[in-house]
């Protein structure tokens, strides 16, 4: 065992690697230093841990590390790039690292949820001025599906196609396959369109 560890990475029995950013506009709008952010911690601060937790999970052959990824790490839709890198990047650290470890005994497991009630996902509700719609759509679906949460059900597929639709065509399309009113609603004293 490393003696510069703690005492306590040497006897851990699983690892949840939970933490989590976005930074959400198109590509293009983003500062650079919004994907960096991003990766450093959704990515790499899970590299860490694991690094972190490995050599006494190995010495003791036994352990399980479970990393939160999101059905962002499966598809990718605008206006959420950075997320969708940093968490695609975890899925497939995730997958390699299964193979390594399964001779040690050591699980690896890899969460994808979807829409969560969280800060980030109200965050995303609101979204800055952008040359693209992507952010204007997203804001509404965020805001409906914390309203009233529905389960999947589109391929990859059909998820990209979905989301190259005209505005009115998204919209459409949003009504009818989750039952959700993603349209931009008026905001107390101003105009509906974002």
């Amino acid at each position: 065992m490393d003696p510069t560890l703690p005492i306590s990475i040497h006897t851990l029995d699983a690892l949840v690697n939970n933490a989590a950013v976005e930074a959400h506009g198109s590509i293009e709008e983003l500062p650079t230093e919004a994907f960096i952010a991003t990766m450093n911690t959704n990515y790499f601060g899970a590299v860490r841990c694991i690094k972190a937790v490995l050599p006494g999970m190995r010495t003791a052959k036994k352990g399980c590390i479970i990393n939160i990824s999101s059905v962002a790490g499966r598809i990718a839709s605008s206006p959420l790039g950075p997320y969708n890198a940093s968490k695609f990047a975890l899925e497939a650290m995730s997958e390699s690292l299964a193979g390594e470890v399964k001779p040690h005994n050591i699980r690896v497991a890899i969460v994808e949820p979807g829409i969560q009630d969280t800060k980030m996902a109200h965050a995303i509700e609101d979204p800055p001025p952008s040359a693209y719609p992507h952010t204007r759509r997203f804001a509404g679906l965020f805001r409906a599906a914390l309203e009233r949460h529905v389960p999947p059900s589109m391929s990859d597929e059909q998820w990209v196609d979905w989301n190259a639709q005209e505005d009115e065509a998204w919209y459409d399309a949003v009504q009818q396959t989750f039952g959700l009113n993603a349209r931009p609603q008026a905001r107390a004293g101003g105009a509906g369109e974002y």
